[in-house]
């Protein structure tokens, strides 16, 4: 059941946030662009490298954690079902052992798949942090020139980090 749930979430999950974080990043492109070029490609830039570390975390990321959770359920449920005969032999404890590896197997696995992941969340974290950064210290000229106000540049600063914000789901 699993391939189905992926199927039926593919574009809920898959499609749908690259999909809204591009149209987002395209408005604050129009949006930018007659003020500051530069901003505006930096943008799309950020958004095309937060888009880049999800693939790379996904491309990076095993798998294995399917494999030793149905080898731990597996065990599990021979464990419970057996539980009475494993009692009379006196084989609980080397069932118990054999389940207790099994989970230590799939813990490891798990915590070796999260390490992919969470570099791809910070990643994507300084890399909107530094666009911002950037972007801010490119248009903070513009108000001396007298080409952007100061609440212009706020409120375009705070348009461009609630955009950055619908960057951080793009790795999960």
């Amino acid at each position: 059941t699993a391939s189905m749930d992926h199927l039926r979430d593919f574009y809920l999950k898959i499609l749908l946030p690259p999909i809204s974080s591009l149209l987002l990043t395209l408005l604050a492109l129009l949006l930018l662009w007659p003020i500051s070029p530069t901003a505006a490609l930096l943008c799309l830039a950020a958004w095309g490298a937060v888009l880049l570390l999800s693939v790379l975390s996904a491309f990076f990321s095993s798998r294995q954690s399917q494999a030793a959770d149905q080898r731990y359920r597996s065990t599990l449920l021979d464990s419970l079902q057996g539980l009475a005969e494993l009692q009379g032999n006196a084989s609980w404890n080397t069932s118990r052992q054999k389940l207790d590896r099994a989970a230590q197997t799939l813990s490891r696995t798990r915590q070796q798949e999260q390490l992919p992941e969470a570099l791809a969340d910070t990643g994507a974290l300084c890399c909107c942090g530094v666009a911002w950064v950037i972007i801010f210290w490119l248009l903070s000229p513009l108000i001396a020139q007298g080409r952007l106000s100061g609440i212009e540049l706020a409120v375009y600063l705070l348009a461009l980090q609630s955009i950055f914000a619908e960057y951080q789901p793009l790795p999960a």
